[in-house]
């Protein structure tokens, strides 16, 4: 509610919940209870949250996707960020826990971060989206209506300086960056203050590299290698970052008919499942071949930039 105009309107696809560590699996076990199982084939990816869990209500897609019928799934996040994976993180992100507050929407009152918080949480999301190749662009567009409309907010702009460290700002200036060049919203002073103190490899990145997730829409790339890689700080997380990127070691995840149980598949469903998931595999093999030529020129523009810019210095 506090990025959409009108919340009622916005596809919700899963809810997201948030538990300490030693709690979740007593949430997944209450999951199970209320008939949801985990979804298989992503257990072993890379993520902050355990494998989503879904009902086999028997739905199937049909391309519409402000379908009612759509189940909705549940993601238990056991953390917000990590460090491990992504080679870097910010500092503070445990105190969300405890500014936890109410807030009600349409008469349903839940438990939820502090408005600040789900601003930085949302800006960590996208950039984790970014850096893995997955960056939606109506996950910068809702937080670029955040900026648009809190911009004369300045009680909020204040308390969100306050409560967040300088790391945690750092990375939701990137966004709102983003945001600002994509949709040019109007942004607070506090938020272009911390996109302006943003390091010269990162604000390069943003000029040269700023719209490559727009750009991948029509023409495959990996240019948020180029950001990850001067976020991280050693040469052994740069090159895991480009041998994860470059050369993906896992197979994507069932995409088909996954709401519907064994006994509902029948021979002809099993085919279309199985032919939309190789489909799916040669369209994902395809793309990261096609993005290497790509990816390395923007490798050579990076790496120019960066001696260039040591030789004047």
């Amino acid at each position: 509610p506090l990025f959409v105009e009108e919340p009622g309107c916005r596809v919700q696809y899963d809810l997201d919940l948030f538990f300490r560590r030693e709690h979740v699996l007593l949430a997944r076990d209450i999951a199970l209870h209320l008939g949801y199982e985990s979804l298989e084939g992503y257990d072993r990816s890379p993520i902050d949250h355990l494998p989503a869990m879904i009902r086999k209500t028997g739905w199937e897609w049909h391309g519409d996707f402000f379908d009612i019928e759509i189940p909705v799934s549940l993601e238990l996040h056991f953390q917000l960020w990590s460090d491990q994976i992504e080679g870097f993180g910010p500092d503070g992100l445990e105190e969300f826990w405890d500014r936890r507050c109410t807030r009600e929407v349409d008469g349903l009152q839940f438990t939820a971060l502090h408005p600040a918080d789900a601003l930085g949480y949302s800006c960590l999301h996208a950039l984790r989206h970014l850096l893995r190749g997955g960056l939606r662009l109506s996950h910068v567009y809702e937080l670029a209506w955040f900026l648009h409309h809190r911009c004369r907010d300045e009680p909020f702009w204040q308390e969100w300086d306050e409560l967040h460290s300088g790391s945690l700002r750092r990375l939701e200036s990137i966004v709102f960056a983003l945001a600002h060049r994509w949709f040019r919203c109007t942004c607070p002073d506090a938020a272009l203050r911390s996109i302006e103190c943003l390091s010269p490899d990162i604000q390069r990145w943003i000029e040269i590299a700023g719209d490559s997730t727009i750009v991948a829409l029509f023409q495959p790339n990996k240019d948020d290698i180029w950001l990850h890689w001067s976020l991280v700080g050693s040469q052994r997380q740069r090159i895991a970052i480009l041998r994860r990127r470059l050369l993906p070691e896992r197979l994507p995840g069932p995409i088909a008919a996954v709401h519907l149980s064994e006994g509902e598949q029948t021979w002809q469903i099993r085919i279309r499942r199985s032919w939309l998931y190789s489909c799916f595999v040669i369209s994902r093999m395809a793309y990261h071949l096609l993005a290497l030529a790509p990816t390395a020129w923007s490798a050579v523009r990076w790496f120019g930039w960066r001696i260039k810019q040591r030789k004047q210095s």
